[in-house]
């Protein structure tokens, strides 16, 4: 089982939108179980509109981190653990992060959200994180150029940001309990170069072991 987890320091930047988004996809081809760390819970709700059993929603559970290792330990029959975090709470983060197989950061084309990544940057290097994280910048206006903001996250982490645009269909599409994808074929090809790329960071991780 492979733990992917949606983390960043600050709120608003999609976690919840790509953690549900990577999962539904995901789960396409393997069997998922979701988990949510969030004190909103916006994941847990959403997929309890979604229903179903795949992916899987894991309740009342406290800390990733052990939740994982249980997992693991036990052989549960998930080939993915796909968790959203809190945009603070250092503390919940962290412990997201320490269980990560892979870890994604989102965050909006803003020199805020950037700033805010900053506090990030230090847990992911001390944990051993920053070569599997991925940095995706999302709700990217297409009419505008944000070559500067892909240069300075690119310098950020080790890999360049993939890119997700604002689309509508997203937030419309969880009304429903459905992916973005699942309502617009325009959020098919982002989500699976996303998912493909966090597949990539896990083969490469496994071939390193």
């Amino acid at each position: 089982m492979k733990t992917i987890v949606l983390a960043g320091a600050k709120g608003g930047g999609g976690k919840t939108t790509l953690a549900l988004n990577l999962a539904i996809e995901a789960a396409k081809t393997d069997s998922v179980a979701v988990f949510d760390s969030d004190p909103q819970q916006s994941l847990r709700t959403f997929f309890g509109i979604r229903g179903g059993e795949n992916p899987a929603l894991l309740r009342n559970v406290g800390s990733l981190r052990r939740v994982s290792a249980d997992l693991k330990k036990a052989g549960a029959p998930y080939a993915y653990l796909i968790a959203d975090s809190p945009g603070s709470f250092m503390k919940v983060i962290r412990d997201a992060i320490s269980a990560a197989d892979c870890v994604v950061v989102p965050l909006r084309p803003s020199p805020l959200d950037i700033l805010a990544q900053e506090d990030l940057r230090p847990v992911l290097r001390e944990l051993g994180k920053m070569p599997v994280t991925v940095p995706v910048i999302t709700m990217i206006d297409a009419r505008t150029s944000h070559t500067d903001f892909v240069e300075r996250i690119s310098e950020m982490f080790t890999r360049p940001p993939v890119l997700i645009r604002n689309r509508f269909a997203y937030a419309r599409a969880m009304i429903g309990g459905r992916a973005g994808f699942e309502i617009d074929k325009e959020c098919t090809a982002e989500i699976l170069a996303l998912w493909q790329t966090v597949k990539h960071v896990l083969k490469e991780e496994d071939a390193g072991e």
